[in-house]
């Protein structure tokens, strides 16, 4: 049964950014609402504990109080919640009111991040995007809105407004009661939905991303347009150890007292493991617990150290080109190097997917990027990455399914792997690369066979909303400065060529592949100076297991010498394979007022050590930063 309609009532809190201005904040990303330290789960019975501790800790001062004093409409600028799939951020938000015997309602401007607002919907936590409401808000006004008829009144104005409508299926979502109750329906029906599963090869008038979606509907139907999101079969839905705890509970909540097995089930263990906290010990061991009652098969979940999320599901075969995968962490985008429609979904939508086999994805504008040509010297991935989130607004990135065909194939799977990876940070739903010969081969040397009958081919220009021709040789080295990813300029740039830094890291789910490494390595082979400055420390995460031990091997392009080998010569430390540092885990963390050079894909302030900064880069930027202690690039050095 659905919930009951009801009336909201309450005050606006605002979060400000000039109060004398009258502008509310913009972009506030998932690492500002629930810090990272308080993204844990060590007791299923006290799930939201540490979730309601770190809700708004370092950006509203005593915002628990607030709440509890009435002020129970927070309002917003535009783009709220973008950045991480963390659930537990608008949970943490649901959970402060309802201790306080409120329920809360986020009243923002446009463009709220897609997997927050899923998260909120399948939850149930009201958000209502309305700009001219946001405009008109001040500090204490009194605010009413309706849930069923999302009709939405500044008491105090005496002003009424029409919100932006959600979607069809988030309405059904939310007058289900949310989607664990959904999922329990899907349970009920006398036969699952199976999926549509038609082959891609028999239609090319639709786009690529829209073939791999409708060769995994689970209810087919004549068209889908913009905005609808449609309910997808997965064929892996995996986790890390850091959502799969409030996962677990979605699924149990889901099945209840039925004899259920978790379908298409992955856990990553990469996030927390290398912390030395009980706390993260006591999480883990809630998974472990799961897999082992369930008896999932060990190649479907790694140990500490066995590899980062989304570079080890390929590296095991797990994901394949043609695969949709529905993944409990944003950066599931990355799997669109390997002709993987990739997307991320929140802890709820993983754990109903364990129990029914689907997930919902979101149809967006239909986007081509073609590449032709080669990159220069010292130029990768990261550089085309951080240049096409600096033009996102202008390519119409956020909110689009985006498709990228090499043309030449000049790009590398490491290359292609961070694209996809950051177009999280575009605030793309999801990014896939048209199949091809670098595909084919990097299956084909780690013998996993790829050949089926859903084939992610490039499809016909005409059917895109934007298609757009680059030319690989005109990318130069890019950098982002703190604190958004869009926050883009050249190092070479004289105003922030000689940025002092403290620590520089080199790896991460975004550059944590070999050849990114070995570009690292050949940075500094090929300087003049042999050692990290010394007041630099570098730090090298590999993205796997298997990757370290290829970094132990000779390697023709660094003259017979290791990768390792040339990195720990100059100084480097290289540690075990994990995400903590990235996201403010583990001993090498930033401290207040230190800069990092990085090579990861979100510099949000905060987001890797409290009062730290981050510069993202490329391997090779990262590299000769370290060598000379200042931000720098190897393209400058002979000029």
């Amino acid at each position: 049964m659905g919930i009951q309609n009801r009336i909201i009532q309450g005050q606006a809190l605002i979060v400000w950014k000039d109060e004398s201005l009258n502008l509310k904040m913009d972009d506030i990303d998932t690492d500002q609402i629930t810090p990272s330290d308080y993204c844990i789960t060590p007791h299923m019975d006290r799930m939201d504990h540490y979730w309601k501790k770190g809700a708004f800790l370092h950006l509203i001062k005593d915002f628990k109080g607030q709440v509890s004093a009435g002020k129970n409409f927070l309002v917003v600028g535009d783009r709220f919640g973008i950045g991480s799939s963390r659930e537990m951020s608008p949970a943490s938000l649901m959970a402060v009111a309802r201790d306080a015997g409120l329920e809360l309602v986020i009243l923002c401007g446009t463009g709220v991040a897609s997997i927050f607002l899923r998260n909120a919907v399948n939850l149930g936590l009201m958000v209502v995007q309305c700009p001219k409401a946001v405009e008109e808000a001040r500090e204490g006004n009194c605010f009413s809105f309706e849930t069923h008829g999302r009709i939405l009144k500044n008491l105090t104005l005496g002003t009424f407004y029409t919100p932006i409508p959600l979607n069809a299926t988030d309405q059904a979502i939310l007058d289900a009661g949310g989607l664990i109750s959904m999922g329990r329906r899907a349970l009920d029906e006398p036969l699952l939905p199976k999926p549509f599963c038609r082959t891609t090869q028999d239609d090319p008038g639709i786009t690529l991303t829209r073939e791999l979606v409708n060769s995994h509907r689970v209810d087919p139907g004549e068209s889908f347009f913009r905005g609808d999101r449609i309910r997808v079969a997965c064929d892996l839905l995996p986790a890390s150890d850091g959502t799969a705890p409030f996962a677990i509970y979605a699924f149990e909540q889901t099945i209840q007292n039925r004899e259920s097995i978790p379908k298409n089930i992955a856990i990553i263990f990469d996030h927390f493991v290398f912390t030395g906290d009980e706390n993260h010990q006591s999480q883990s061991e809630i998974s472990k617990a799961f897999l082992g009652h369930y008896q999932i098969p060990s190649r479907y979940y790694t140990t500490a150290g066995d590899g980062i999320f989304h570079i080890v599901l390929p590296e095991r075969g797990l994901v394949r080109p043609g695969d949709v995968v529905a993944g409990a962490d944003s950066h599931t985008r990355s799997l669109g190097a390997y002709g993987v429609l990739g997307f991320g979904v929140g802890s709820t939508e993983l754990g109903v997917g364990w129990a029914t086999g689907f997930a919902f994805f979101t149809i967006g504008s239909q986007v081509k990027i073609r590449f032709k040509g080669r990159l220069s010297p010292w130029v990768s991935g990261k550089d085309i990455a951080l240049s096409l989130i600096s033009q996102g607004n202008a390519l119409g990135l956020r909110g689009s399914n985006i498709e990228f065909v090499d043309k030449d194939q000049g790009l590398s799977m490491a290359d292609r792997h961070t694209l996809c990876n950051m177009m999280a940070e575009a605030e793309a739903i999801s990014a896939v690369f048209a199949l091809d010969d670098v595909t084919t081969a990097w299956y084909r040397e780690r013998h996993i066979e790829i050949t089926g009958d859903r084939q992610p081919l490039d499809r016909k220009d005409c059917l895109y909303d934007l298609v757009k021709e680059v030319d690989l040789s005109n990318y130069t080295p890019m950098v982002a400065l703190p604190f958004h990813p869009s926050n883009v300029t050249s190092p070479g740039d004289p105003a922030v060529k000689d940025i002092p830094i403290q620590k520089v890291f080199i790896g991460s789910c975004t550059n944590g592949m070999y050849s990114d490494l070995l570009r690292a390595a050949m940075v500094i082979s090929k300087s003049c100076r042999e050692r990290v400055a010394p007041h630099v420390e570098l730090l090298v995460y590999p993205g796997s297991r298997d990757i370290f031990a290829r970094c132990q091997r000779p390697d023709k392009a660094l003259g017979g010498q290791k990768v390792l080998e040339v990195l720990e010569n100059a100084g480097a430390l290289v540690r075990p394979s994990w995400c903590g540092p990235c996201f403010g885990q583990g001993r090498d963390k930033l401290g207040p007022g230190q800069t990092a050079v990085a090579t990861f894909n979100r510099n949000w302030k905060n987001r890797s050590g409290l009062g730290g900064r981050v510069i993202l880069s490329s391997p090779e930027t990262a590299a000769a930063s370290a060598l000379k202690g200042f931000l720098d690039s190897p393209v400058y050095w002979d000029k």
